[in-house]
């Protein structure tokens, strides 16, 4: 271990000061044959923090991609379900990708963390939002079309003809998507309704 060794020739280096002095003839290549070995593990032990430094640089490069991709995604919202479902995916995926990455330098670590948290939650309050506000719109969709087959079923079709079904017609397929739960029930009534018409 590059730092055990670091701090083991620490403790040489105080039980070197600490033993007495040596002949003159072998002071010098003993303290030079010290000193070599002192900068290996010196240098060792520099190249250990330098590269843990660059690493955790890169992995906060890394983590700042992804915290700009988030932010993209709460910036430029996705307009349809289908986007939304898209980029829920994608998230997930970024969400997993982050989970591998190592430490941010210290300074940066809390910070692009709280980013990337905060940008995550905006993602998810949009995404509620979107969606609550598809369920009240089909929720509005569904009242709509319960009020036109309530029309449907007091038309007088014999005294304005087969105008008034088309007419029935359009403004039905005007209304959007009403809840799925609804859906096939509706579109059952709306076409026992037409049936009725077409039959009067």
């Amino acid at each position: 271990s590059v730092v055990t060794a670091f701090h083991r020739l620490q403790k040489l280096h105080e039980e070197w000061r600490e033993i007495g002095p040596v002949a003159f003839e072998h002071k010098e290549t003993l303290w030079e044959r010290f000193k070599a070995a002192s900068t290996i593990i010196n240098r060792r032990h520099q190249e250990h923090f330098e590269s843990i430094k660059s690493e955790q640089l890169q992995n906060f490069e890394r983590k700042t991609a992804l915290c700009n991709e988030v932010e993209e995604f709460v910036t430029n919202a996705p307009t349809s379900h289908k986007a939304w479902n898209k980029a829920s995916e994608r998230l997930q995926a970024i969400q997993a990708e982050w989970r591998t990455i190592g430490f941010a330098p210290k300074k940066d670590n809390n910070k692009v963390y709280d980013r990337f948290r905060a940008a995550c939650d905006k993602f998810f309050e949009r995404k509620a939002t979107h969606f609550s506000s598809i369920d009240s719109e089909h929720e509005q969709n569904l009242k709509l079309k319960q009020e036109l087959l309530a029309e449907m079923k007091q038309a007088d079709v014999k005294a304005a003809g087969f105008d008034a079904i088309k007419e029935f017609q359009r403004r039905w397929s005007e209304i959007g998507y009403v809840p799925i739960k609804q859906k096939d029930s509706i579109q059952k009534k709306y076409k026992a309704a037409v049936d009725q018409l077409f039959n009067t």
